[in-house]
C-alpha cells in the first residue's frame, strides 16, 4: 500500500516507474554526416504553450540584499524591505529572488529559454520510452537503529555489551548484557562512556567528543549482572560493515558530509567534524574493557550491527545507485540510472554504441567523469582515452518561447502576479520548498511491495537495514528496495491561481531558505516556440508529437498538459501544448515533401510507437492530468505531509517523516 494512503496523506508529486529493461532500446545512433543511410525527416515544429496555472522560470537569481530599491531595516542590515515589494514587508536580507528572462521590447516580453523545454521534453520522452534516468546522484545514507526505544517482546534487541577482544581496532568478541534504555545521568557506579564515533558528551566541550549528532550521547550504562551471551562473537561481514558505515559517515562528496549536511554550514564546525570522523574511519579506536551497544537477533543468537554509544549509526546496504546483489555478495549498478549493456557495447573497437535508449537516441548524450548515468557508453568513461563516440548531438531543438501580448493586455499588471494589490508590486514570497530528500525511503523507494517484517505491520521498504553471513558469504538480510521512478509533478489546478496570496507569515519572511519570485505569468498566457528535429524516422516523430500535445491539439479541451518552470510542488508551472504546424523536408532530397503540406492533421503520421500502448502510456498520461487525478488522497495541509493537526513549513513536514520512519524502527525490532 502507498504510504500516501497508510498515514492519510497526499504529496504534490507521483513516480513514473523505469523499467529493467527499457522499452525504446533499438537502433544504433544516427551520426550527424548523412551517412545513416535511411530516408528520414528533417523540419521544425510550431507550438504554442498556454498556462493553466501561474507560470515563474527563474533565469535569474540574486539575494534580496542586492535588489534594486532594497533598503536596510535594522542596523547589522540583516533585514530589509524591497521598497514597494512584498507591501513593504520586512525581509530577510539573504531570501532569494527569482524572475524570468525578459526582452528588451517594449512590453518586456518573458522568454522561457531553450534548455528549459529541453529539459521538459526529455524527461516525458525519456519516462514514454522507460529510459534510463541519467541524472541520479549518488549517495549513501546511515541511520539510528535506536532512534527509538521498542518494549518487548523483540527479535532484535538493542543492548550494552563489553569489549573482550579486538583485532585491527575492532571489537571481535564482547559479552550481551539485557537490553536496557541508556541512561544519561548515571550514577558513579556504572560504566562511563569513553568515546568514539560521533561522540558528543553531555557537559563537555572538548572538541576530540565533537560529532555530528544532534543530540547528547548517553553518559553511562549499567551493564552489570549476568550476561545474556557470554564471548559473542562478530562476525567478519559485520565488521566490514561497520567499515563500510565508517567511510559512509566520513564521506564529504557523497555520503554523510556532503554539502547539504546541516551541521556543515560553518567551516570551523565542517573541518572539525570532518578530521573527528575520518580519524576513526581510518584508525579504529576499541579497546578491551569499552563499554559499546550491540543489536542481538534473538533468534540466531548473533550480532548483526554494534557501534560506539546507543545512538549509534549504521550504513545502508544499498545506495541511490547501486544495490546490494546476494549473488555477488556485493553492490552492483541499479539499470534504472545507468547506461544498459547496449549503450556500453560497440560494435567495433573505436565504432559507436551498438544502441542507444529512447531519450538518448534523440538528445544525444556527452560522457563525463561527474555524470555516472552516462559514463561506459562505447566504452568511453570521460577520461583522456575517450573516443571519437564519447559524445553525441542531439537531433533535437529548441529556440527561446517568447511571450504573446495578447491585445488589451500590454501593460504588466495585466500580465504577472500581484498579490499585494500595490502598483508596480510584482513580488511573491513562497515558502521553503525542496523537502523531502531521497533518504526519505517512504516516497523515492517503491513502496507497493512492501510487506510486514518479522509479522510486524507498517515496515517501510528501505536501502536495507542489515547484512549478515551464510555460509561464509555475505548475504542481504534486509533486501534494499528499488527506486520510485522518475519524478513527476502533478497538476493542482486549485492550488495556485491569479489570485494566489503567497506567504507572508513572520516565519517565511525572514526565512533566508524561502524564494520571492517575480513577474510570475498569470493563467492563458501564451507563448510561442519552435522545436527542430533533424534526421527522424517517422516513429521518432510521432513519439515527439505524443509527448508534446498528448494527441490533444486539435481538442476543444486538453485533458493533459506538462509541468514547467519553479514551484511546481505549490501548483505553479501548468502548461498545455498544442502543436501549430509541422513542417517537413526529406532528409535526401532536401527539399519540401510536396505530400506534406506545411500544416496538416496529425493523424497522417501514424502514433503506433510500443511506448504508447499498454500501461505504460497509460500511467504517463495518468500522472499529466490537468483535473491532479492521481492523487489517492486528497491533500489535507498543503503541498507536503505535515503531522495531523501541525501547521505548514519544513519542521512540520520533518516532523511527518520522522514519525513515519520512527515507527519503523520499532516495528522493525520484530
Amino acid at each position: 500500500m502507498p504510504i500516501d494512503e497508510r498515514v492519510g496523506r497526499a504529496r504534490p508529486y507521483r513516480h513514473h516507474k523505469v523499467p529493467a529493461v527499457p522499452l525504446g532500446e533499438g537502433p544504433p545512433p544516427v551520426p550527424h554526416d548523412g551517412t545513416g543511410g535511411a530516408e528520414r525527416l528533417s523540419g521544425e515544429i510550431c507550438l504554442t504553450l498556454t498556462v493553466r496555472t501561474p507560470l515563474i522560470v527563474g533565469n535569474e537569481r540574486y539575494a534580496a540584499k542586492d535588489a534594486e530599491g532594497w533598503r536596510p531595516a535594522s542596523a547589522n542590515d540583516e533585514q530589509g524591505t524591497l521598497g514597494a515589494g512584498l507591501g513593504g514587508r520586512c525581509i530577510a536580507r539573504g531570501r532569494q529572488v527569482l524572475e524570468p528572462l525578459r526582452l528588451p521590447d517594449e512590453h518586456g516580453s518573458v522568454v522561457i529559454p531553450g534548455p528549459s523545454l529541453k529539459g521538459m521534453l526529455r524527461s516525458a520522452l525519456g519516462a514514454l520510452t522507460g529510459a534510463p534516468m541519467e541524472r541520479v546522484g549518488e549517495r549513501h545514507y546511515t541511520y539510528r537503529p535506536n532512534a527509538r526505544w521498542c518494549d518487548p517482546p523483540r527479535r532484535i534487541d538493542p543492548c550494552p555489551a563489553i569489549v573482550l577482544d579486538v583485532r585491527d581496532g575492532l571489537p571481535t568478541e564482547v559479552d550481551v548484557f539485557e537490553a536496557k534504555k541508556a541512561e544519561f545521568d548515571g550514577s558513579a557506579s556504572m560504566l562511563r562512556y569513553r568515546g568514539g564515533m560521533e561522540a558528543r558528551l553531555a557537559g563537555t566541550a572538548d572538541p576530540q567528543h565533537y560529532g555530528l549528532t544532534k543530540r547528547w550521547l548517553h553518559a553511562a550504562a549499567d551493564p552489570h549482572g549476568v550476561p545474556i551471551a557470554r564471548n559473542a562473537k562478530i562476525d567478519d561481514v559485520v565488521r566490514q560493515a561497520w567499515r563500510r558505515t565508517a567511510a559512509v559517515l566520513a564521506d564529504d562528496k557523497r555520503g554523510h558530509l556532503h554539502g547539504a549536511h546541516p551541521d556543515l554550514h560553518k567551516a570551523a564546525k565542517r573541518d572539525l567534524a570532518t578530521r573527528h570522523l575520518r580519524t576513526v574511519c581510518q584508525s579504529p579506536d576499541f579497546q578491551i574493557g569499552d563499554m559499546i551497544y550491540v543489536e542481538w537477533d534473538t533468534h540466531s543468537n548473533r550480532i548483526v550491527a554494534f557501534g560506539h554509544h546507543y545512538y549509534f549509526r549504521w550504513a545502508y546496504n544499498d545506495s541511490v545507485r547501486r544495490v546490494w546483489d546476494n549473488g555477488a555478495g556485493g553492490l552492483v549498478d541499479r539499470p534504472q540510472v545507468s547506461p544498459t549493456a547496449d549503450e556500453k557495447r560497440t560494435s567495433h573497437p573505436g565504432g559507436p554504441p551498438v544502441s542507444l535508449t529512447g531519450a538518448r537516441r534523440l538528445f544525444g548524450y556527452a560522457v563525463d567523469k561527474t555524470n555516472h548515468g552516462v559514463k561506459g557508453i562505447a566504452g568511453n568513461d570521460g577520461g583522456e582515452g575517450d573516443n571519437d563516440w564519447s559524445q553525441l548531438a542531439g537531433r533535437l531543438a529548441f529556440n527561446a518561447a517568447v511571450e504573446v501580448i495578447a491585445a488589451g493586455k500590454a501593460d504588466e499588471a495585466s500580465r504577472f502576479l500581484n498579490p499585494s494589490g500595490r502598483a508596480g508590486d510584482f513580488c511573491v514570497s513562497l515558502p521553503q520548498m525542496g523537502l523531502p530528500k531521497s533518504s526519505a525511503v517512504e516516497f523515492y523507494l517503491d513502496q507497493s511491495s512492501a510487506a510486514p517484517r518479522n509479522g510486524t505491520a507498517g515496515s517501510l521498504v528501505t536501502y536495507g537495514d542489515l547484512v549478515h553471513e551464510v555460509g561464509g558469504k555475505a548475504v542481504a538480510r534486509d533486501r534494499g528496495g528499488d527506486l520510485a521512478g522518475r519524478k513527476v509533478y502533478l497538476h493542482q489546478p486549485n492550488a495556485a491561481g491569479d489570485d494566489y496570496a503567497g506567504d507572508i507569515s513572520a516565519g517565511t519572511l525572514l526565512d533566508e531558505h524561502a524564494p520571492i519570485v517575480r513577474f510570475v505569468s498569470r493563467r492563458n498566457t501564451q507563448f510561442r516556440v519552435k522545436l527542430r528535429f533533424a534526421e527522424l524516422e517517422e516513429s521518432e516523430l510521432a513519439l515527439v508529437l505524443d509527448a508534446l500535445d498528448f494527441g490533444e491539439s486539435s481538442a476543444a479541451e486538453p485533458k493533459h498538459g506538462h509541468k514547467l518552470g519553479y514551484a511546481r510542488p505549490l501548483g505553479f508551472g501548468s502548461v498545455v501544448i498544442s502543436v501549430d504546424a509541422v513542417r517537413v523536408v526529406r532528409a535526401v532530397s532536401g527539399v519540401a515533401d510536396a505530400a506534406l503540406p506545411a500544416s496538416f492533421e496529425l493523424a497522417n503520421f501514424a502514433r503506433s510507437d510500443a511506448a504508447r500502448t499498454g500501461t505504460h502510456w497509460d500511467r504517463f498520461k495518468a500522472l499529466h492530468r490537468l483535473d491532479g487525478a492521481p492523487r489517492d488522497v486528497a491533500a489535507k495541509s498543503g503541498p507536503y505531509p505535515t503531522e495531523e493537526g501541525a501547521p505548514n513549513g519544513p519542521a512540520a513536514v520533518l516532523r511527518f517523516h520522522n514519525s513515519v520512519r520512527q515507527k519503523h524502527l520499532r516495528d522493525r525490532r520484530g
